[in-house]
């Protein structure tokens, strides 16, 4: 087992939370925007509906386990993903859900984030995408999945319900 810097690790939390704010105010210079909804769309046919508006209504739950401790800063992530899926046209397949993790690396790498936040970025999206497929159900507890990812390694992390 690795040790994990709980310092670290929040700092790293804190730098993507900052990073997702800018790409948060980039999407709005876009003319996309968001309000918190408890019927957000759950397919990408649902959120399609919504390109025309630029208004999309992301989901209100779930949120009280994130990875970046906060509803707020995890409903940026939200917002800036569901843009990402529909700036790219990639439905909900395990393909497309890794289309726009592709897309979000790069994002985070030329934005400058340090390696430990890129590792739970690709956690935060690749490996709940793997942990989904694996499943057939959401991480419930992101926080401990992401600790187990980081401490056991993504794969083993994958395998245990959290």
């Amino acid at each position: 087992m690795i040790y994990i810097d709980q310092e670290k690790k929040a700092d790293a939390i804190m730098e993507l939370s900052m990073f997702l704010l800018a790409k948060v105010e980039e999407c709005s210079k876009k003319g996309w925007d968001y309000f918190l909804d408890s019927d957000a769309p759950e397919s990408y046919e649902a959120l399609k509906q919504h390109q025309n508006s630029k208004l999309i209504p992301i989901a209100s739950y779930g949120s009280n386990t994130s990875i970046y401790g906060c509803e707020e800063v995890n409903s940026w992530f939200r917002f800036w993903h569901d843009v990402t899926h529909l700036e790219l046209d990639e439905d909900f397949s395990k393909q497309g859900e890794y289309a726009v993790a592709n897309k979000h690396m790069k994002e985070g790498i030329e934005y400058g984030l340090s390696s430990l936040a890129l590792q739970i970025l690709a956690i935060d999206t690749k490996g709940q995408v793997d942990y989904y497929y694996r499943h057939k159900e959401f991480v419930k507890n992101q926080d401990a999945f992401l600790d187990t990812c980081l401490q056991r390694g993504i794969s083993i992390a994958i395998k245990a319900k959290h």
